[in-house]
């Protein structure tokens, strides 16, 4: 049993990573065409916003197996900093 639960939650936590890194990169790689485009800008606050909430779910997910000592501790790395060691500089 704990094997099943260990892919269930495996594909789970890869899936919502997956999609938090889709959000996130959208965010980072578009571009306003100028100050006026208030439509991109707004676009690129949802989406920033929408990453960070997706990211607080996630950990809050997370932390379910991990208690249950269904996964390791090492599923936790994802939200504790890896990301932001991989972002582009400004």
């Amino acid at each position: 049993m704990t094997g099943e639960l260990r892919w269930f939650w495996g594909v789970v936590l890869v899936a919502a990573n997956l999609l938090n890194a889709y959000v996130a990169y959208g965010a980072v790689v578009i571009r306003p065409q100028g100050v006026w485009d208030e439509h991109t800008l707004t676009g690129i606050e949802v989406a920033s916003a929408l990453a960070v909430v997706l990211g607080v779910v996630i950990t809050l997910l997370a932390l379910v197996p991990v208690r249950q000592k269904v996964l390791s501790r090492w599923w936790l790395a994802d939200m504790l900093g890896l990301p932001e060691a991989l972002a582009p500089a400004r």
